[in-house]
């Protein structure tokens, strides 16, 4: 069997796979569209914008200018290299790098590194601008009501507080919103844990078995529809020496709340947690929800073993267990006396 090599762009390196000839239909490649000058299109773009005034006019001396930025998790969009001339473009119309910030839209990632900063907006950006890392779970979080279809929203107070937003990232298509970029910075990007989760919700078909996006025409067994029972894998359990022991899981349908009656289904037990988290690093951050797709952590469950199932009580669901690799060696180690 005749096999044809190919070789994709990741990251920075490039990953080639070996693949049949007869089982290649075609091959689609991009067009090609040569380089160009990042500054004079920058510039261009926000000087003869479609559908919109110039920047410029935009914005008038003694405005406070919130710039949202995608994180880390979205280099391809290159803002490192353009980033710099927005913000010269916002000092020509009087306003100055003292009355201008940046948040990061992390959603509900975690906060980045000083390395990571430098990597989204390059380094002068970096000493000229104060910067923020949108937390999720800040309790500062301005509550701005609620969306046309009941979404409590809670947004970043450093972008309520701006008198001009402005966001910046690359549009490319998403399977759940259509478009990401955009609108995609605000909510999910600078949203609460709680707005986030319920605006996530939203992009689950209407009907059990229709997958995620009626449009992309895929169907799933079990999708993660949020009107769904409740069920669970534990993955791993820990020894916390603050909180006891701690079962990490990954919520495969339904929602998590304390109020949730746990079962495990491969104890054929009913459980009860202590407390219910979000894990970053070596912290806890207690929620008061979880839902299809998330990892979190229970605590305390008294027979839950790894790769054990949870479900709801009368609503049991037991998934295959979690197949570890066997040991290739042993090794004892003993005190030297």
């Amino acid at each position: 069997m005749a096999l044809k090599e190919f070789t994709f762009n990741i990251g920075e390196n490039t990953q080639s796979v070996m693949l049949p000839e007869e089982h290649i239909v075609g091959v689609m490649e991009g067009k090609h569209v040569p380089a160009v000058d990042v500054k004079q299109a920058t510039i261009d773009c926000m000087r003869h914008p479609i559908g919109s005034a110039p920047l410029q006019e935009k914005v008038q001396k003694g405005d406070k200018v919130c710039l949202v930025v995608a994180d880390v998790t979205r280099t391809w969009n290159h803002s490192n290299q353009f980033l710099i001339y927005i913000i010269d473009e916002l000092n020509l119309a009087g306003i100055p790098d003292d009355d201008i910030c940046i948040v990061f839209a992390q959603g509900s990632h975690r906060a980045q590194t000083p390395e990571e900063d430098v990597r989204v907006c390059g380094e002068e950006v970096i000493r000229r601008i104060k910067t923020y890392q949108h937390d999720c779970m800040d309790p500062t979080l301005v509550d701005c009501g609620t969306t046309k279809l009941g979404t409590p929203l809670k947004l970043n107070k450093h972008v309520v507080d701006a008198d001009k937003v402005i966001i910046v990232d690359g549009i490319t298509t998403h399977l759940f919103a259509g478009y990401g970029g955009g609108r995609k910075l605000i909510l999910p990007g600078v949203s609460g844990f709680e707005t986030i989760q319920r605006n996530h919700c939203h992009a689950l078909a209407d009907e059990f078995g229709h997958g995620i996006n009626p449009k992309t025409k895929t169907m799933h067994i079990r999708h993660a529809d949020m009107s769904e029972s409740f069920t669970a894998q534990v993955f791993k359990t820990i020894a916390d020496p603050f909180v006891g022991k701690l079962s990490l899981i990954k919520v495969i349908s339904g929602v998590l709340t304390p109020a949730t009656a746990l079962f495990n289904a491969n104890a054929d037990k009913p459980e009860k947690a202590a407390g219910l988290f979000m894990i970053r690093g070596k912290k806890q951050t207690p929620v008061s929800m979880l839902c299809a797709g998330d990892i979190g952590a229970l605590s305390k469950l008294q027979y839950t073993s790894t790769g054990d199932s949870l479900c709801e009580i009368g609503k049991v669901v037991q998934y295959d267990g979690i197949d570890f690799p066997a040991p290739q060696m042993s090794l004892a180690v003993y005190a030297k006396k």
